[in-house]
């Protein structure tokens, strides 16, 4: 069954807006769920060697490490950027999520600042995302949780 042409002219329309909006609530909703997971399961703290990557490189980094990349100056004080990291598969699938998180002077203490997660199964993959600052210089860092696991890139700047 072809759903591919049925879908993209829905998508096209006015109801693209209230998939987007679909979209993002169940990626709110896991990345609470996955707040709660977190909670429970005891964290173990991984050292790991991240390095930037330049956007262009078509490589991925291996397996835990977790690499952030500048994609664009952007305008003013918007910057975009690609972090990326390999997963290995797992028996049943695998859960995962970002977060960009923003280094807090006032709690001196990394906070949240975008989240998103997914999921797939299958073969090790490369996992991408393109998260976008605006209007908030500062420290962050990208943090990849798998299935129990978490990885860290090393912190960046971005400034305006």
């Amino acid at each position: 069954m072809n759903t591919h042409g049925e879908i993209m002219p829905v998508l096209a329309g006015g109801t693209g807006t209230a998939v987007r909006l679909f979209l993002a609530t169940l990626a709110a909703i896991g990345a609470y769920v996955g707040v709660g997971i977190a909670h429970v399961t005891p964290e173990r703290s991984i050292t790991l060697s991240a390095r930037t990557v330049p956007a262009e490189v078509a490589a991925a980094p291996a397996v835990g490490i977790v690499s952030v990349a500048a994609l664009d100056a952007g305008t003013g004080c918007d910057r975009s950027y690609r972090v990326q990291s390999v997963v290995p598969p797992a028996p049943g699938g695998v859960s995962y999520g970002w977060t960009l998180q923003r280094w807090s002077t006032g709690e001196r203490a990394w906070q949240s600042y975008l989240v998103t997660s997914g999921g797939f199964a299958g073969d090790a993959r490369t996992l991408r995302w393109d998260p976008r600052v605006v209007a908030n210089p500062g420290w962050y860092r990208a943090v990849l949780a798998v299935e129990g696991d978490t990885y860290r890139s090393e912190k960046f700047e971005v400034s305006c």
